[in-house]
């Protein structure tokens, strides 16, 4: 589930699945009003799953849209969703690596996150807050 409170503290981002009925289904990402309602899917277009690294949603500092990691045949990869306008998942880290975690800078405009593939050993690399010109900060 891994929760996370928005940054005025109104709603809660959690990954979980529709209904239990849904069990070996994609992992999706939620919000919920923190008093109660109904839970909305914001990654229900998404065709991954968005748990892969046990990591929770990100909030952006003004609340606007959520950070999460998905799987993407074989990658995993860094996505950003609207949490209030509904607009779609974009992945902002790709490549042909695996994420295995990710950091947003206090005002969001900065995305540090570790990398490997098959043949090189992980690295840390930051990124614009919109995934552009990553750079590695770690000795290779």
């Amino acid at each position: 589930m891994l929760p996370a409170f928005s940054p005025d503290g109104r709603s809660i981002a959690y990954l979980g699945r529709r209904s239990k009925n849904e069990f070996g289904r994609n992992v999706r990402v939620f919000t919920v009003a923190t008093d109660g309602g109904t839970p909305r899917c914001l990654t229900l277009g998404l065709d991954r799953s968005c748990a892969p690294l046990g990591a929770r949603p990100i909030w952006s500092p003004d609340g606007r849209s959520i950070t999460f990691a998905a799987e993407d045949q074989g990658a995993l990869g860094v996505y950003r969703v609207g949490a209030v306008d509904g607009a779609p998942p974009v992945r902002l880290i790709d490549g042909e690596r695996v994420v295995t975690g990710f950091s947003l800078s206090a005002d969001g405009g900065r995305i540090a996150f570790a990398a490997t593939d098959p043949v090189t050993p992980a690295e840390v690399f930051v990124a614009s807050g919109d995934g552009g010109a990553a750079s590695a900060r770690s000795p290779t």
